[in-house]
């Protein structure tokens, strides 16, 4: 990540596509901007990676990733290597899609597959220090984190959260911690060294949004509910609520800047504001 302290927070391209953004992730050893495009079923293309050249904000390339719909994607910024989570519409099947940095096809990994039923890959996220990468999501039956090994592209392990989804990953790699956000609204904390739970608290009515900043040591939580929207800000030693601001929308989105320690909120209308946790202000 950049600091953008000091810095005009303003839009500074758009970048056209042929259909819905599904996910993106940025690389910041090469600059480089991955992001997945759903295409409907009766769209022209089949669904794609873009890589963005994040100086020129040009795109660079478009990769067809066939007719899977893409969920979530993520890329490790020690190999290069970019992940895509897929699922089919007429298949009980999930993958994760390997690609390198200039998206070329490494392999695909089988995550889910069943005999019927839905299944779903909800969130990707990555430690770059032991290259393992977690995904949550839901086979035929239950509820799962699948821990896959980057090396060998094998799936290692799997944690089972019962019916409970996890609909939202964050990592400390620092700590070795992996954060779940579930559909019963639980924040879950897992030690990445075991692979087993730690800790486990409320998150808060609808909680929907998770994010985390390792060198504030901070868990941020974005809920809606009759109430109003709230983000919660939260210790990530105990899951302490230190703080909570007041939301004009539901959060779809949090990006917190670890250098400057400002905190990005974004909401479906195309808003977004910016919050500096030090000084607790709303900044836009």
């Amino acid at each position: 990540p950049i600091s953008t302290a000091g810095l005009a927070q303003e839009v500074v391209a758009h970048i056209p596509t042929q259909g819905t953004v599904a996910g993106f992730a940025v690389n910041p050893s090469n600059d480089r901007i991955y992001a997945s495009v759903f295409i409907p079923n009766d769209g022209p293309f089949p669904n794609q990676l873009l890589i963005i050249d994040g100086q020129t904000q040009k795109l660079l390339n478009t990769i067809s990733i066939g007719e899977q719909n893409p969920t979530g994607i993520a890329v490790n910024p020690a190999t290069g290597q970019v992940y895509a989570t897929q699922c089919f519409n007429n298949l009980p099947m999930c993958n994760v899609q390997v690609f390198d940095s200039e998206g070329n096809s490494i392999t695909t990994i089988s995550v889910f597959t069943g005999s019927g039923g839905d299944l779903s890959l909800t969130n990707i996220v990555i430690d770059p220090f032991t290259n393992r990468i977690y995904v949550g999501g839901q086979p035929q039956n239950g509820s799962e984190v699948v821990v896959i090994d980057g090396n060998t592209n094998q799936v290692v392990d799997r944690i089972e959260f019962s019916n409970d989804i996890p609909v939202e990953l964050a990592i400390d790699s620092a700590r070795k911690r992996l954060f779940v956000l579930t559909g019963n609204e639980a924040l879950v904390v897992m030690d990445c060294r075991t692979d087993s739970v730690i800790a486990h608290t409320p998150a808060g009515e609808f909680a929907g949004v998770l994010a985390v900043n390792p060198r504030a040591s901070t868990v941020y939580v974005g809920s809606a509910s009759n109430g109003g929207n709230t983000l919660y800000f939260l210790n990530e030693e105990d899951l302490r609520s230190v703080k909570t601001f007041d939301l004009p929308f539901a959060a779809v989105a949090i990006g917190p800047d670890i250098f400057s320690n400002q905190v990005f909120v974004a909401f479906f209308n195309g808003q977004y504001i910016v919050f500096d946790a030090a000084t607790e202000r709303l900044e836009s």
